[in-house]
């Protein structure tokens, strides 16, 4: 006799399904493990992404930093496009940027700024144009010549009666220049309106074409506000003779003297001295002057005086410096100037890009 064993088919399909469940089971685990990998890669990854994101940010700003810089300067003096030294690498904002200028002729210039944070870079770039109105020949010929432009400015007559050690800087008398001495040591260009040489010439290269140059008055503002600042500080003398513990008692930085002046010694002195009478340097002793040193009379200097001028000095009558040792070198002095007001330039910006 057989026997028959029931339900052998239904064991069957229970173990297919049994092995589809667990196949399902790897599948789900692989997923979540490539899944858990991607999300641990992307975890670790995250902040250097953030950062270098960060960094490329932070370059773009400074290279639009560098840039807005740029055309800043340039919008004051036009003439910086043709001066790379104008614009050098420049720390800013924890980074550098580096801008470039290359001019296009008498209107236009492309800038590029090369802005740099970390191992980040980035580049922006302008386009710009001057539209103003440059000045016509007329207009330049009628410009009023600049009297604080000059190292030494006489209304009257410029004589230097010996050698001068070292004179930097622009010369101009509105009458006769006079030197008898070796004008070698005489660096800048001499304007006037006559010459008397003895014992060489400037070559021609040095001679300035000469226009009258306008005279600073007492009358004008600048000097009119300089008073006040002398006199606020009590720093307003009559005529006398003046010596180092005259001078280093000036509080404010200007000196003035109603009538004449007379210097002897030595001192030193950074300011400005006014002296509405003449001006005489007297016996031996350094004197050593950083900014302007003003009369609407003479200047006279004598014998063994050593005079170290940094600024201007600027006489309504004559200056005469007889044997005198002195060192004349240019500095900044008198009014603020608008720089754009004779210059007629508008610069606009006619593009603005990156890359």
């Amino acid at each position: 006799m057989k026997t028959k064993t029931k339900g052998c088919g239904g064991n069957k399909a229970s173990e297919r399904r049994g092995g589809s469940s667990l196949l399902t089971v790897l599948v789900v685990i692989v997923v979540i493990t490539a899944a858990t990998a991607a999300i641990a890669s992307l975890t670790t990854g995250l902040p250097v992404l953030m950062r270098r994101q960060s960094d490329i940010i932070r370059a773009k700003a400074i290279a639009e930093g560098g840039l807005n810089e740029a055309y800043s300067r340039l919008a004051g003096d036009y003439s910086l496009r043709n001066d790379p030294s104008a614009f050098p690498l420049t720390s800013f904002g924890g980074g550098t940027y580096d801008v470039t200028v290359t001019p296009s002729g008498d209107r236009l210039a492309r800038l590029l700024s090369v802005g740099r944070y970390g191992t980040a870079e980035s580049r922006v770039g302008m386009d710009v144009r001057n539209i103003g109105t440059p000045p016509s020949e007329e207009e330049e010929e009628q410009k009023t010549p600049d009297p604080w432009q000059f190292t030494v400015f006489a209304n009257g007559n410029l004589r230097l009666n010996g050698t001068p050690p070292t004179i930097s800087g622009l010369l101009h008398t509105n009458q006769e220049f006079r030197l008898n001495g070796n004008p070698s040591n005489i660096e800048g260009v001499v304007s006037a309106r006559s010459f008397d040489w003895s014992g060489g010439q400037l070559p021609a290269s040095q001679i300035g074409e000469f226009s009258e140059v306008p005279f600073p008055s007492l009358n004008d503002a600048y000097f009119v506000a300089l008073l006040a600042i002398a006199q606020s500080n009590g720093a307003v003398k009559s005529s006398g003779t003046f010596q180092e513990s005259d001078v280093s008692a000036v509080r404010g930085g200007v000196f003035w003297v109603t009538g004449d002046a007379t210097f002897k010694g030595s001192f030193t002195f950074n300011g400005v001295v006014v002296v509405t009478g003449k001006i005489t340097f007297q016996g031996s002793g350094t004197r050593t002057i950083a900014g302007l040193l003003y009369t609407p009379g003479d200047i006279t200097a004598n014998g063994s005086t050593t005079l170290y001028l940094t600024g201007s000095m600027m006489a309504g009558g004559n200056i005469e410096f007889n044997g005198a040792s002195s060192v004349f070198t240019h500095g900044a002095v008198g009014p603020a100037h608008d720089e754009d007001t004779d210059s007629g330039d508008r610069i606009v910006v006619s593009a603005w890009w990156e890359g």
